[in-house]
């Protein structure tokens, strides 16, 4: 009986070794994983180039604000301009022309109204005609500052500082109201646009660094994560990002393009 009972113990703690082995076993696994996982890093390597394109902060297309035969253009493709400084001028003798007679209307209607307030004084005016004159003045008045209006539109000037991308328009030709003159940009940083994929957004923050590599200089550059898109794309799940170069650059122009590195 004695060594009955001693051969069960011996089974049951033999059972009792095999599991614990395989606990063992299954908690070794799930460490052998967990130190498997790969980095962010190593993860952004796997999952392929992210392509990177420089662009500026602003861009516009200055266009045509009357009808008009062009006189004067200061810039050409590719020249520097600063804010205010006037990029193309109009013909515009039948504008300004039209400003001079607006003005001395305007100077006429307010002597004619200062006339009748002391006619009214004198009891020689009624109200109708001092209320008339008044309306003179502020009719004289609207249509000056119209002139002035279109006047200052016979110069384009630079709303900042920048290039000039192209010239679509030349010296001596009529242009009409909404014609584009030239596409500039800015001088300020170039910034960076890019897109990365949506579940990246459990690890890149504002502030992230990363490396790039322009295709057209071969150089590589540092930037830093500025801001990161407040919308995934369903279709390519991936979200926009916009970067900014540390230090200044100045063999880089907007629309090169590279690869980052994360």
């Amino acid at each position: 009986m004695t060594n009955q009972c001693q051969g069960d113990a011996n089974k049951m703690i033999g059972i009792l070794k095999k599991r614990g082995n395989i606990i063992v076993g299954i908690v070794f696994t799930l460490i052998t994983e967990v130190q498997a996982e790969p980095s962010n890093q190593k993860r952004a390597e796997l999952e392929g180039d992210i392509r990177v394109l420089l662009v500026a902060q602003n861009e516009a297309q200055l266009s045509s604000q009357m009808n008009g035969r062009i006189t004067q253009f200061n810039v050409d493709e590719g020249d520097l301009f600063k804010k205010g400084e006037v990029l193309l001028a109009f013909d515009c003798k039948e504008q300004q022309a039209n400003l001079q007679m607006s003005e001395a209307e305007l100077t006429i209607a307010k002597k004619t109204y200062q006339a009748q307030l002391k006619l009214a004084k004198m009891s020689a005016a009624s109200k109708l005609d001092v209320a008339i004159a008044a309306a003179e003045v502020e009719k004289a008045k609207a249509t000056n500052d119209l002139n002035q209006v279109v006047v200052q539109r016979c110069v384009v000037e630079a709303p900042y500082d920048g290039w000039v991308v192209q010239r679509l328009a030349n010296p001596y030709e009529n242009v009409a109201f909404g014609a584009p003159l030239l596409t500039i940009i800015d001088n300020t940083p170039l910034q960076l646009d890019l897109f990365v994929p949506s579940h990246w957004l459990s690890w890149l923050n504002v502030g992230h660094g990363f490396t790039l590599k322009i295709d057209e200089t071969g150089k590589h550059y540092s930037a830093l994560v500025q801001t990161i898109g407040a919308k995934v794309d369903s279709a390519s799940q991936t979200v926009a990002v916009k970067a900014s170069l540390t230090g200044k650059q100045k063999e880089l122009l907007a629309g090169m393009s590279g690869t980052a590195n994360f």
